[in-house]
């Protein structure tokens, strides 16, 4: 498609000549293997290739002959990532704006902070003091997260997947009621699908389920 969008005759134009030292790649591997008197209009592996001026992408046998004869050509490959696949599958800004904790709570930003939220650590800013541990808080929580009547722990056999595991939560007796922090185990998946899936696949006992959609 490039080709529609550059100026000059078609075949001096950029896409054109690039596409033309690909063919010629492609006929001098096979004259390598000694092949070029296979050609064969019929075979799209030995198939001669059109100029790109006059290739039909609307046309089953010569795509499929561009695939047979270009696909192994490490030229193409490289041009393919690097032009569609990750500017697609990588995007990202050049520039990013970001700011941590010591500074959105610290006296640089604003001379008022109201509050400070997070995981109870010492990692405060030195305008906010020191954290107020409240005491027996991180006795208590590994006193419940280890006690047998709270806690219990399930072993999934190997190669189990997001679903399969979606799916025993949804036919667990008892039921669960709460899915927290599951973002590391339960992924490719929006909140939305999860909640569709979970109703689709059991909660026999469950009349919906809530979620949050952003």
């Amino acid at each position: 498609r490039d080709l529609l969008f550059e100026t000059g005759p078609k075949e001096l134009r950029p896409s054109a000549i690039r596409y033309q030292s690909w063919v010629d790649l492609a006929n001098k591997k096979l004259k390598e293997k000694g092949e070029m008197k296979m050609m064969d209009e019929d075979d799209p592996h030995y198939a001669r290739l059109v100029p790109l001026p006059l290739l039909q992408l609307g046309d089953p046998a010569q795509m499929e002959t561009v695939f047979c004869r270009l696909r192994t050509l490490s030229p193409v490959i490289v041009y393919l990532l690097t032009k569609q696949v990750f500017p697609a599958c990588m995007y990202h800004q050049t520039t990013k704006l970001s700011a941590s904790g010591q500074e959105l709570a610290g006296e640089i930003l604003f001379e008022t902070r109201l509050g400070f939220s997070g995981t109870p650590s010492s990692l405060l800013p030195l305008e906010a003091g020191t954290c107020q541990f409240e005491p027996g808080t991180d006795g208590n929580l590994i006193r419940v997260l280890t006690d047998p009547k709270v806690m219990t722990v399930s072993f999934k056999s190997q190669g189990w997947s997001v679903k399969s595991l979606l799916r025993d939560i949804a036919l667990s007796k008892p039921p669960f009621h709460a899915l927290i922090d599951t973002g590391a185990l339960v992924t490719g998946m929006s909140n939305f699908e999860v909640a569709q899936y979970l109703l689709e696949s059991g909660l026999p006992t469950m009349e919906g389920v809530v979620f949050l959609d952003r």
